[in-house]
């Protein structure tokens, strides 16, 4: 076991956590697999390919949220969600509130919440798994955690002193933005951003079960670090 104190300066406000990284293990090891006491709420191997990309359910969903310090009573109202996605409120922004809502849907593409993107003219519903993977506009396939995925250019705006912390405290809100950052994200901010300067511009890590190893997409830590 590696055990080190890791910190990410993010807009000037430092974010540190003991690390203690596996060496080997099964699965995603080392940064990348995050703080072993939120490994519970991580996907599970799929029974059948039929179970790829469906909805977990709100009552499964609400339980993880919980788990990670996330609470519905302290979420945007529908009128504070509406303020928001149309870049309207006090201080609002209509291109950053584009790309955070942008980011919502990629990492909650499911079956039941396809993006729908024009293909040669026509509307397409796509469903991607692996944590919503993309298609960038030169049409290669990227992870959240690649760096010019919006899931990772938002970065900027969802830290302390960022875009939405500052919208928040303008609009009412100020409590949402508290709930998160108090919740896994500072935690899991510091493993992501050394996960991502371990598996550099490509952000591909090691993964092991059993006999099986290889490497895969770094879709795991798509919103943590810069």
């Amino acid at each position: 076991m590696n055990s080190f104190l890791g910190k990410v300066i993010l807009s000037g406000l430092a974010i540190q956590a003991a690390l203690s990284l596996p060496l080997y293990g099964q699965g995603f090891t080392g940064a990348a697999a995050g703080a072993k006491i939120y490994e519970k709420y991580a996907p599970t191997k799929v029974a059948n390919n039929y179970s790829l990309n469906q909805p977990l359910g709100q009552e499964k969903a609400d339980e993880i949220a919980r788990g990670l310090g996330l609470v519905k009573s302290k979420c945007f109202t529908d009128e504070q969600f509406l303020k928001f996605v149309t870049g309207n409120g006090v201080g609002g922004n209509l291109d950053d509130a584009f790309l955070v809502d942008e980011c919502i849907f990629i990492l909650t593409n499911t079956s039941d919440n396809p993006l729908i993107r024009s293909i040669n003219g026509k509307a397409t519903s796509i469903v991607l798994g692996s944590y919503g993977l993309t298609v960038n506009t030169d049409g290669m396939l990227e992870s959240p955690a690649n760096s010019t995925c919006p899931t990772r250019v938002v970065n900027p705006l969802i830290v302390p002193g960022g875009y939405v912390d500052t919208w928040c405290r303008a609009n009412g809100a100020g409590a949402s933005v508290e709930m998160l950052y108090k919740s896994a994200f500072t935690v899991q901010v510091v493993y992501g951003n050394k996960a991502q300067q371990e598996a550099s511009v490509a952000e591909l890590f090691p993964y092991n079960k059993g006999t099986f190893n290889q490497v895969v997409t770094g879709a795991s830590v798509g919103l943590a670090g810069k």
